[in-house]
């Protein structure tokens, strides 16, 4: 259903990233997550990552094309590749690197797995020197971390029911609107997007997908991204979980918005 007085018009927008304590020991976890620490390096796990996702996108062995990038010294890491999907191989997950400013490779990583099937669970790899303390960040996303939305429908119902168990703090609500490159959306004029989401008691969007489409991928693409980063008000009636679906238009730059 609609949500009562939650629409936006496309407007450059940020959202802010909750404050984390930096743990120096990894914090307790849930029954669905699993953490442990690999042998590899922060370094040798992106070499892997990237030369993974080079070989499904080039084609040849995922080795070789570790074993230039790790001679070449042009290739460095960017934050362009802080977080990589790759969806099949070896190397599948989620991964998520961290490192300093300018640096050529990472300090930390991790890789986030889950399964297809049921029981719902989450599995970490973390990738990081504990002696050195180049662990505390990723263990304070460790500890905030809530419980990933499968991507397939077989789960869907168990991480529902973690979903309106977990703790959560209340919060004002905040609708950041998408964010896109006026050259992605050349020769639109206007497009709408509803995009349907799943939200917990707090209003904390755990969930989104996109519930009619606008005609413009990039446009719908970016509303996802922006979908998830919002706080909604709390479901009615006391319910541990809610659902709606919210309108976003885009207008092209220049163009004559409708009156507010």
């Amino acid at each position: 259903m609609p949500l009562p007085g939650i629409s936006a018009l496309f407007a450059v927008a940020a959202a802010t990233a909750p404050a984390m304590t930096a743990p120096s020991t990894m914090p307790a976890t849930p029954a669905w997550l699993q953490a442990q620490h690999s042998e590899e390096t922060a370094a040798q796990a992106w070499l892997n990552a990237w030369g993974a996702l080079r070989a499904s996108f080039f084609g040849g062995e995922t080795a070789r094309w570790r074993r230039s990038m790790a001679t070449e010294e042009h290739v460095r890491f960017t934050q362009a590749y802080k977080e990589l999907v790759i969806g099949e191989g070896e190397f599948a997950g989620r991964w998520l690197f961290l490192a300093e400013e300018n640096a050529a490779r990472p300090f930390a990583a991790w890789r986030l797995q889950m399964p297809e099937q049921p029981p719902y669970s989450v599995r970490i790899e973390l990738y990081c020197d504990e002696a050195a303390g180049d662990c505390e960040l990723l263990y304070a996303r460790l500890a905030n971390l809530l419980a990933p939305a499968p991507s397939g429908t077989a789960l869907q119902a168990e991480w529902e029911v973690i979903v309106a168990d977990e703790s959560c703090e209340s919060g004002p609500a905040s609708t950041p609107a998408p964010q896109v490159r006026a050259m992605l959306m050349d020769g639109v004029e206007k497009a709408q997007v509803k995009v349907g989401v799943l939200f917990n008691r707090c209003g904390v969007v755990r969930s989104a997908w996109i519930a009619q489409p606008s005609g413009a991928p990039a446009f719908d693409k970016a509303a996802l991204q922006a979908a998830l980063r919002w706080r909604l008000p709390a479901p009615e009636n006391s319910e541990r979980i809610g659902r709606g679906v919210v309108p976003l238009t885009y207008f092209s730059p220049g163009a004559n918005l409708p009156p507010p």
